[in-house]
């Protein structure tokens, strides 16, 4: 995925929705699952570099080592240069108070061993958000990615955007369409690779990257790419046993769920009966 992939008009919508809570003063959380993040940041920070009053302010959360929310603030008012008033103690109310206007802080690399601290802090920090004006706040926007010990709640300064939901197959079709070969027999051969490409890719952006690239030999044999891209993802026959949302073998497009077409199928069950002695019929 890419910068265009953004703009298409469901993923525009997704990043539009984010920043235009942002503008309404809530701190915002991006859930993603594996491997759909990608280019996710310049598109919100395109967004966000366009309104002249707001700075961004990437953090890394790799370099922010904490075991408490108070932890935590104290070296986020230290990476930021953001001290408490004087005579308070460091801490997440402390840092709602002390964060400029304005700015908004992206939070890279925050994985689920980091994120119990982080719950905590930002439950506390966008509480603490109530006491400035929705228009005079500084704000976290945190992408979330994969397996998480628990999900985020939205709440009144705090707002949770599930990725999926937004997207479409026409998103699918005008992204792959770009991406397809110049090279193909005929107009009809190229519109039928498309939607085989668009109908098999799915949600799945880099999956329909994959098959945009064999060309019109994706009309010759649509299994190859399927059967390379779940070993790249990891992905065995059990991954669709129970399927997790965040695993990105279950997906969304216009509204309804489906399996991702290159999880492998699962095990055949055993049979209720066991093996029919031979003679049986």
């Amino acid at each position: 995925m890419d910068t265009q992939w953004w703009n298409l008009p469901g993923p525009g919508r997704f990043v539009a929705s984010a920043v235009a809570d942002l503008r309404n003063g809530r701190n915002v959380l991006l859930r993603f699952p594996l491997h759909a993040a990608h280019g996710v940041r310049d598109a919100v920070e395109q967004l966000v570099r366009t309104n002249d009053l707001w700075r961004w302010r990437p953090v890394d959360a790799s370099t922010l080592p904490a075991e408490t929310p108070a932890d935590l603030a104290a070296t986020l008012h230290e990476n930021l240069r953001c001290y408490p008033p004087l005579g308070q103690l460091p801490g997440p109310a402390a840092l709602a108070v002390a964060v400029p206007d304005g700015d908004v802080m992206w939070v890279d690399n925050l994985d689920a061993g980091r994120w119990p601290v982080w719950t905590r802090f930002l439950a506390q920090y966008q509480h603490a958000c109530h006491a400035r004006d929705e228009n005079r706040r500084g704000l976290f926007c945190v992408p979330l990615v994969g397996s998480l010990q628990a999900e985020p709640d939205s709440d009144t300064a705090l707002s949770v955007h599930r990725w999926g939901q937004s997207l479409g197959r026409l998103d699918v079709m005008l992204y792959l369409d770009r991406l397809l070969p110049q090279a193909f027999p005929s107009r009809t051969f190229r519109e039928v690779v498309l939607a085989v490409a668009t109908e098999l890719g799915g949600a799945d952006a880099s999956l329909g990257a994959r098959l945009a690239a064999t060309g019109v030999n994706l009309l010759a044999d649509p299994l190859l790419p399927l059967t390379e891209h779940p070993v790249e993802r990891g992905w065995d026959a059990g991954c669709t046993d129970r399927p997790k949302w965040y695993g990105g073998v279950v997906e969304w497009l216009d509204g309804d769920e489906r399996i991702n077409s290159a999880a492998p199928a699962p095990p055949p069950a055993p049979a209720a009966f066991g093996p029919v002695p031979l003679g049986v019929k």
